[in-house]
């Protein structure tokens, strides 16, 4: 059997005790260090094998979110004021109860300005989610969306299954860099959130702007009103990362 490994994942150390990580490392180790019964045995086995399955599911995830992500996690967040360090450990928390947090469809909403690192923190809580829970997040970005939500348009599918179903949907930059979204794009954008709202889905979003009511006048209301509704909501508002550097 395949090394039971984490690769680009950080070792979350605040991992609960039944986490899917943890539970089927041991029954990896279970099933390459002794003899079990048949019954146990078979168990381990479905435990692993459900495991390399999602986790193939994560890989291109974040291989498609980019190189410059795949390594992001909570421990190589730099932390310059304690706005950010709260902001971390919000996260962390959300992360260790994600469990419930994936059951009752809590969102997570980052509110700031660009150069903050909120897809830094938002791919570290993926992965500290998938760790925990074994849910693999469905991400893309604000202009492939809309591209893609058009295209269906043109072709009369009336429904969006993936962005709709997907257990936890992660959206980096839903709106334009100047403006508001298009009528069109605020409908689309409507009918998807408003079905993951209905079925209790995570909906995770990185959003550049000062705050809820600039939101509402860009997205939509309607839709920012669901999205917030018992949300994890974090205002990233410090300095951009990017703009220190250089």
């Amino acid at each position: 059997m395949s090394n039971f490994s984490v690769s680009s994942f950080a070792m979350a150390s605040n991992l609960s005790a039944d986490s899917v990580y943890l539970t089927t490392k041991a029954a990896h180790e279970r099933l390459t260090s002794v003899a079990t019964g048949d019954e146990q045995s078979q168990a381990d086995k479905n435990l692993v094998t459900k495991w390399y399955s999602v986790r193939r599911e994560m890989d291109r995830m974040i291989e498609n979110r980019g190189k410059r992500y795949a390594g992001c996690n909570f421990d190589n967040y730099e932390c310059r004021n304690d706005s950010q360090s709260k902001v971390v450990a919000a996260l962390k928390d959300y992360a260790i109860h994600s469990k419930d947090h994936i059951a009752s469809g809590k969102n997570v909403l980052l509110i700031g300005s660009k150069g903050a690192g909120k897809d830094h923190l938002i791919m570290a809580l993926a992965k500290s989610v998938f760790m925990q829970t074994g849910t693999p997040a469905h991400w893309c970005n604000g202009v492939e969306l809309h591209e893609k939500l058009r295209a269906e348009s043109m072709k009369n599918h009336r429904f969006h299954q993936e962005e709709a179903e997907c257990q936890i949907f992660w959206v980096s930059d839903p709106l334009p860099p100047t403006g508001v979204l298009s009528e069109f794009q605020q409908a689309q954008m409507f009918r998807i959130i408003d079905a993951r709202y209905s079925h209790q889905r995570p909906t995770w979003l990185t959003l550049n702007v000062a705050d809820g009511s600039e939101a509402e006048s860009r997205m939509g209301s309607q839709t920012v009103d669901r999205l917030r509704q018992d949300a994890l909501i974090l205002f990233c508002n410090w300095p951009s990362y990017r703009e220190a550097q250089a």
